[in-house]
């Protein structure tokens, strides 16, 4: 009896560590489909995520190369700006050069500081008025301004007078600009 009963004890245990072996198979195999599911979704997560960063890189990319592109425009702006100034300066420094070898830059001074001066036409230093005599006018110039308008009209001819010998007095002379002139015309 010893015997059997401990043949039933063994059996026993036997059925224990089958139905162990069972559970630990059972709990060994859904580890693993466990851990096939996770290593199926870490796959699928870093496939999103180096998706993702290929396309944030790729717009990024798309980013630097429009910068780029505008920089490199915005540089050839520069340029064309910067030559244009310069082109402009310079023809403005030159025209400035050339007032200077002008012989007119001497009025030019006596006007912005208001000194008079009287320039030689032999290309002399020129003359400050302060330093001429002052001339005295006080008489008429013998010049007649005024027109007499019932005065006889004598009209204009080329041909010179026969006495022209005789009249050698200028200063008798009186120059006449009728107003109707211009309707005979």
């Amino acid at each position: 009896m010893a015997l059997k009963n401990k043949i039933k004890e063994l059996e026993s245990e036997v059925d224990r560590l089958d139905e162990l072996r069972k559970t630990i198979n059972d709990e060994v195999l859904k580890a693993q489909k466990d851990a096939s599911e996770l290593r199926q979704k870490a796959q699928e997560d870093a496939k999103k995520i180096v998706e993702d960063a290929k396309n944030q890189a790729a717009s990024e990319n798309q980013s630097l190369v429009y910068q780029n592109d505008t920089l490199k425009n915005d540089y050839q702006r520069l340029k064309t700006q910067v030559a244009d100034f310069r082109y402009k300066i310079r023809a403005k420094l030159q025209k400035q050069i050339d007032s200077l070898d002008d012989n007119t830059w001497q009025y030019y001074l006596d006007a912005a500081t208001n000194v008079e001066r009287i320039y030689p036409s032999d290309g002399g230093e020129p003359i400050p008025t302060a330093s001429l005599p002052t001339v005295d006018n006080k008489g008429q110039s013998g010049v007649n301004l005024e027109h007499d308008k019932d005065a006889d009209k004598v009209p204009l001819s080329t041909s010179q007078p026969e006495n022209d010998q005789e009249n050698t007095n200028d200063s008798d002379v009186t120059i006449v600009f009728p107003d109707d002139y211009k309707d005979h015309n």
